[in-house]
Order: C-alpha cells, then structure tokens, then sequence
C-alpha cells in the first residue's frame, strides 16, 4: 500500500492529524461510497508493547479522532482502518486484510 502510494502518487499513506482532517476524510468516504480504507497508522512491536506510528513519520497521538483508545498489546502485524457506514470508526486489523487505500500528498500550487 505505502508503496503504491508513493510509486503513483509521490505521496504517503494518509495520516489523519486533527479532528478537521478526519471530518474531510469521512465526507469524501461519504461522498465516494468507501466504507473501509486503509490510513497509515501501523503497529512497530516493541519488546512489550506495540508501539503505533504513522507511516510518514507525523507524531501520533491517544485517542483517535473517534474518541477509542488503540490496543498496545503485542500481536500480529498491526495496522488501522477507517470504517464509514454510517457512523466514523477507526479498526484495528491484520496488515494483510485486503482493503482500498488512501494516499495523502501535499499540493503544490
């Protein structure tokens, strides 16, 4: 996925960093009929706990922008999805479930 976006795009997988930004992302989900996408917040295992970071370095920060705090605890490989049906939802889910993406870039004007 992070791949993809930045061989297509020159871009990242998206980092959701404010309230604001996942408001945006929900009305285009909304708007497009995406009920599931994959973000780039990704899981690092540590030695004791997993350690979650967006994939383009952005800080990230407890809790999400749906107001759920993230699980810690050590699994398998670990990544995050925004889920629009409805109501907005963050899910955390095995890296290799097969969703779309969304890549973030920044303009250039």
């Amino acid at each position: 996925m992070e791949v993809s976006c930045q061989r297509r795009h020159g871009s990242q997988l998206a980092s959701i960093l404010s309230a604001r930004e996942a408001n945006v992302v929900y009305s285009y989900l909304r708007q497009y009929g995406s009920s599931n996408v994959w973000i780039g917040l990704v899981a690092d295992r540590g030695t004791l706990n997993m350690i979650w970071e967006w994939s383009d370095g952005s800080v990230f920060s407890q809790p999400l922008w749906d107001g759920r705090s993230i699980s810690h605890s050590i699994s398998s490989s670990e990544c995050v999805s925004l889920s629009y049906s409805g109501s907005q939802k963050w899910i955390q889910r095995s890296c290799t479930t097969t969703l779309p993406y969304l890549c973030k870039y920044k303009a250039t004007y």
